[in-house]
């Protein structure tokens, strides 16, 4: 009997498998290919805009992500450094296979504990509304589970789309789960269709790269691991160039021949990662858009195409790349092309990831509406530790908007009508300045120990760290240096302040300071690159920071009041209809949460607040 059994080798199911294994409960993880743990099914690179903050907060919860990231990083970019602290994203660039090796090395050698079964759910076994084990296609006798995660990615009847051609597979080449998606249905979950899609793989070789910008590696270090402290992969460059107009003439002479404009496909993509065609058709003003070659891996021949993802016909595709500048004599390894699949609508879903049609069920990654690795991974770790303390000690692990990108993803996809595939963004966040690519670890770890995803070895090195870092904070506070010092033409340069106030000024850095003062102001106290990083962000950006400390403070109160399970919104006497409807769809667990569903007005939650006042004794979670 497993107290937790997951159902998918993906990011999602690796972490959740990881994460349960680390509370401490007997955990299995159905797998077509134990081999395959992790594979990068679209995109060889990790992170990029708000994707960044999520791997930071996988680390930060003692998942794999950002170690296997570190292990196999070809390049590393750390976005938006244009913009302020609050929006900067790391990302890197992959060596495809050995992301999937670190990942499998990393499994097999810290969880050996978790028993990996290469075989295909067909379906899940339940009683009494509860789960009770899984059907495998190889087994004779269903598998005894406490509690499954259902990680099934894009196979739950996944069908691939090239023009005209299209074919049964949960990836390029891989089968897909028709009986586990049949299963599903049967027991009375909703299913919808959603798609996405891959651009094509282009033979390196038959490239011109003369005509391309080169994008190299940053050339500061950073890493998205703690355990990670210098480059192990030779870093190699990227290439930008630019679609054409004849690009687009090619893509609209024959938009009749995509299954996206041609009826083929009926499934909703993604808004926020169209394909060309889509561009093409969506921004007909725009005559060139960008993209990106990015190698598959170190010696790999192919290289992949970013923003020309595409299911139009292979000749259509190659047409159109064949009239970029260095692109004449280019070559395919494979044909961009689209899938589509199930998914469930998350109203199902209970902020814990249980389903609320099916007790001991959880559901994680793209069966949830979601797209990219990271959003299925942090998933995967709220699934996991809802699931395995519902075996010990029955607490529930709900994560604030307040908290992290995953509070956020989690809360969006409990309160909003996910109708595409949602991705993460920086703006989706409102307190994204607190929610930072680098304090991911300074906002979790007491999260992260309490629920038993990070050791105390680990939880008291971050303490150690916060307490160096309130060290130079208040020697910052405590040091006073004339302007004039460190202010070139001030008006008032004998006028002694704090250096913490003169950190404040665009004109003054933390590295002009300690330069100047002559190691004075940082004697005996750590000067790590990160920590300093970290306290300049902090000093700088500290009235913008309590600001919304103090907003988080204020609306604490409405966020934590409970809404009981029994609640039945279709007695509450003088709410909207339309309000009766979305709390009845998608069963908030507080107030704030009721707040956030559109179609939800102030009105309807002075009646709800009412209404729980006068027949339930409201409670604030603790």
């Amino acid at each position: 009997m497993y107290d937790v059994l997951v159902i998918g080798g993906g990011h999602a199911g690796v972490e959740a498998a990881a994460a349960a294994s680390r509370i401490g409960v007997h955990v299995g993880l159905i797998t077509f290919e134990k081999d395959a743990l992790a594979r990068l099914s679209c995109n060889p690179a990790m992170g990029g805009t708000a994707k960044g903050q999520l791997i930071k907060e996988v680390d930060a919860f003692g998942g794999l992500m950002a170690i296997a990231t570190d292990l196999s990083a070809i390049q590393y970019r750390m976005l938006n450094r244009s913009k302020g602290p609050a929006v900067w994203s790391p990302r890197a660039q992959v060596d495809r296979e050995t992301y999937t090796k670190e990942i499998v090395n990393l499994f097999s050698e810290r969880y050996p504990s978790i028993d990996i079964i290469e075989d295909e759910a067909v379906g899940i076994v339940a009683e009494n509304n509860a789960v009770s084990g899984v059907i495998c296609r190889g087994k004779d006798n269903p598998i005894a589970a406490r509690n499954v995660i259902l990680c099934s990615g894009t196979f739950l009847r996944g069908l691939c789309h090239v023009g005209d051609y299209n074919w049964s597979s949960g990836r390029f080449d891989e089968n897909p789960s028709n009986d586990l998606s049949d299963w599903l249905a049967s027991a009375g979950f909703p299913l919808l269709r959603f798609k996405t899609g891959t651009p094509p793989r282009v033979i390196k070789d038959s490239i011109d790269f003369s005509k391309f910008e080169e994008q190299p590696s940053d050339e500061d270090h950073w890493f998205f691991s703690n355990e990670i402290s210098s480059r192990v992969l030779p870093q190699h460059v990227c290439w930008r160039t630019r679609t054409v107009p004849e690009s687009h003439a090619i893509i609209r002479n024959n938009i009749v021949r995509s299954p996206l404009f041609n009826g083929s496909i009926q499934s909703t993509g993604p808004r926020y990662c169209p394909s060309i065609e889509d561009k093409v058709v969506r921004f007909p003003e725009r005559e060139q858009q960008h993209i990106i070659f990015e190698p598959e891996g170190i010696g790999h021949p192919w290289l992949y195409v970013n923003g020309f993802s595409s299911s139009l016909p292979e000749d259509v595709q190659i047409g159109a790349l064949r009239v970029i500048p260095g692109c004449e004599d280019i070559e395919f390894g494979r044909p961009g092309y689209a899938i589509e699949y199930d998914v469930i609508p998350t109203s199902e879903l209970k902020p814990t990831l249980e389903t609320r049609r099916l007790s001991g069920l959880y559901l994680a990654g793209q069966i949830c509406g979601t797209s990219g690795y990271e959003e299925a991974a942090v998933q995967g770790i709220v699934a996991a530790v809802n699931a395995a303390h519902s075996v010990t000690d029955k607490r529930e692990f709900r994560l604030k908007r307040s908290d992290g990108y995953t509070g956020v993803l989690i809360d969006d996809l409990c309160t909003l009508s996910i109708n595409e595939p949602y991705r993460m963004f920086t703006s989706r966040a409102e307190y994204r300045l607190l929610l930072r690519q680098d304090n991911a670890e300074e906002r979790l770890h007491s999260i992260a120990y309490d629920y038993g995803l990070i050791p105390r070895e680990r939880f008291e090195q971050i303490q150690s760290m916060l307490h160096d870092k309130q060290r130079w904070i208040e020697r910052l506070h405590s040091v006073r240096i004339p302007r004039g010092m460190v202010c070139a033409n001030d008006r008032d340069p004998e006028r002694v302040e704090s250096a913490a106030h003169l950190l404040t000024r665009s004109d003054v850095t933390l590295s002009g300071l300690l330069d100047k003062l002559d190691g004075t102001l940082s004697h005996d106290l750590p000067s790590n690159q990160s920590l300093l990083n970290s306290v300049e962000t902090e000093i700088t950006y500290s009235g913008y920071l309590d600001r919304q400390k103090r907003e988080i403070q204020r609306l604490q109160e409405q966020e934590e009041k409970i809404i009981p399970d029994n609640i039945d919104f279709s007695v509450i006497p003088g709410i909207s209809s339309e309000a009766r409807q979305k709390l009845m769809l998608h069963k908030p667990a507080t107030l704030g949460m009721a707040s956030r569903i559109a179609g939800i007005t102030p009105s309807d939650l002075a009646i709800l607040l009412v209404y729980l006042k006068k027949h339930y004794y409201l409670l604030n979670h603790s």
